[in-house]
């Protein structure tokens, strides 16, 4: 009786371990292929679920090329931070400190790779956004109380980017 008990309880367990070991596969293989479509749309530059264009700098630099080795720990070490403090970063460098954390992580992943991007040169007042035509633009801005329209436009390789402030975190 015993020894039938301990067959049972090993075809029991070796059953239960080929179904976890499936089961991971599994689940793995969905990471994988959601890793790399994130990866596609992060390389092609195409507009999030949330409808905002996702700033890639390593589509910026390598005209859409995938995201090399480099990249990849870039975005792993922001991707462990905390957002006020990626906001942070983002404030010292005077950047839109708005949106998501993947799309915050972006924007510092961008600056720290290619400079920040300066206010607007024509109205002084706007922050210049990622247009969908592969340049830059300027929304506009306050002055006082009064919201002044900007229609700047400029190409990526006219722009001359502010070289990116690293500065201690100030967030305990």
């Amino acid at each position: 009786m015993a020894a039938k008990k301990k067959v049972a309880t090993k075809i029991a367990t070796t059953v239960a371990k080929k179904a976890a070991k499936k089961a991971v596969k599994k689940v793995a293989k969905k990471v994988a292929k959601k890793a790399a479509a994130t990866a596609t749309t992060a390389a092609t530059g195409k507009k999030s679920s949330s409808g905002r264009r996702r700033v890639v700098a390593s589509a910026q630099a390598s005209g859409g090329a995938a995201i090399d080795g480099t990249q990849r720990a870039l975005r792993a070490s922001l991707g462990a931070m905390k957002v006020p403090e990626l906001k942070e970063r983002l404030r010292a460098n005077d950047q839109i400190v708005t949106g998501s954390k993947s799309e915050l992580i972006d924007r510092v992943a961008d600056g720290i790779t290619n400079g920040a991007l300066p206010r607007c040169p024509q109205c002084g007042l706007g922050r210049l956004r990622v247009s969908k035509w592969g340049g830059y633009y300027c929304p506009g801005g306050y002055d006082d109380d009064e919201y002044e329209d900007c229609r700047y436009k400029v190409r990526e390789d006219e722009l001359e980017r502010v070289p990116w402030v690293f500065g201690p975190s100030k967030i305990a």
